[in-house]
């Protein structure tokens, strides 16, 4: 899922595995110039078919900062349920 501005994720994202065996699938939110939030009612699921914790959650955002490098990145706190997720980038 990606903007331009701020994304806010309030409700499920779920990339499970499907066929027994599978690994976990991935979820992918970004954001070109705004900040990315999750509410404390956003869940997501990129866990196995049995229900296992696997797969990635990744969150991309622009940096912003008063140095070079950029200081701070535009993600604020995962308020969300991440527990079915096992690799949070």
């Amino acid at each position: 899922m990606a903007a331009g501005g701020d994304l806010v994720l309030s409700g499920h994202l779920v990339a499970r595995a499907q066929a027994d065996g599978a690994h976990g699938g991935q979820v992918q939110l970004m954001s070109t110039s705004g900040r990315i939030h999750l509410d404390a009612a956003a869940v997501v699921d990129t866990s196995r078919a049995d229900g296992q914790r696997d797969g990635k959650f990744l969150l991309r955002a622009t940096r912003s900062g008063t140095d070079d490098a950029g200081s701070e990145v535009a993600v604020d706190a995962l308020a969300g349920d991440l527990s079915r997720t096992a690799n949070i980038e």
